[in-house]
């Protein structure tokens, strides 16, 4: 029987392509809510899960790879799409679960993708909407960073602590909220950039463990230049570089690194 992978490149797990690291998680985690609704026997969940999760694997861009990732990535997402399509006519249990981790498995391989779902986490509703409002606050700020805006970022910093303050649990807040005290003691761009980079951590855990999933289209894109090489994240809510802590002297420094939340 002829072995369809034969002359085929793998990717090592260190290396992935960066454009589809970036945009996979979403895949993971509609792959571990399915895998959660077949441990409950709950069909119906699992239909959902998985019609997300092909609808998220079809959504990912490719279009930067170079072209021999881009084959690679057509067959091996061509091929875990229609294992998804298969386990939806089937019914939702282990057998299709197994169906289902094989071809992942297989991604992993080649892709150099993980093949491990993410467990799902629920999230309390009274967070979203103060989260939100928090979120476009500070999406603001950041495009202000990244076109060089210094008064629209001095303007918008009062604005996105007020927005801070509404969010529901002073103890999960504490830190961002220092690091928003630091930040609005800023006086030029110079100094809230290099605030900014607390802040957006800060954010981004508070986003982890209270919004994934329901904040809409939103990234996490990494500069490995910032802080003095250290490197520095910041959201987007668009799948692009657009630096906040350096502006127009390298805007497209940096690389999308998860997907946090995506409109399905």
């Amino acid at each position: 029987m002829m072995n369809p992978n034969a002359g085929l490149e793998e990717h090592s797990s260190k290396s992935p392509p960066k454009q589809i690291s970036g945009q996979w998680p979403s895949v993971l985690r509609s792959y571990g809510k399915l895998e959660w609704a077949i441990e409950l026997d709950d069909a119906t969940a699992a239909d959902i899960n998985l019609t997300a999760m092909q609808d998220a694997l079809r959504k990912i861009k490719y279009d930067q790879l170079r072209a021999k990732d881009q084959d690679l990535w057509k067959e091996f997402s061509m091929r875990l799409d229609n294992t998804l399509t298969i386990a939806r006519s089937m019914p939702a249990n282990k057998t299709s679960l197994a169906l289902i981790r094989n071809q992942m498995n297989e991604t992993r391989r080649f892709m150099g993708l993980s093949s491990t779902p993410i467990a799902p986490i629920e999230t309390d509703k009274k967070w979203i909407t103060p989260l939100t409002a928090s979120k476009e606050t500070y999406l603001s700020l950041a495009k202000a960073l990244s076109s060089d805006h210094e008064i629209d970022a001095l303007k918008l910093i009062p604005q996105l602590v007020a927005e801070a303050k509404k969010l529901p649990s002073a103890t999960d807040t504490a830190q961002l909220l220092k690091s928003l005290k630091h930040l609005d003691m800023q006086k030029d761009i110079k100094g809230i950039r290099a605030a900014f980079k607390p802040v957006s951590s800060n954010f981004l855990t508070i986003v982890r463990n209270h919004g994934m999933d329901n904040l809409g289209n939103l990234y996490t894109v990494h500069c490995p230049m910032a802080d003095q090489g250290k490197g520095a994240d910041w959201l987007s809510d668009k799948y692009e570089v657009k630096n906040p802590y350096f502006g127009s002297s390298m805007l497209g420094c940096g690389d999308v690194t998860d997907t946090l939340s995506k409109i399905k």
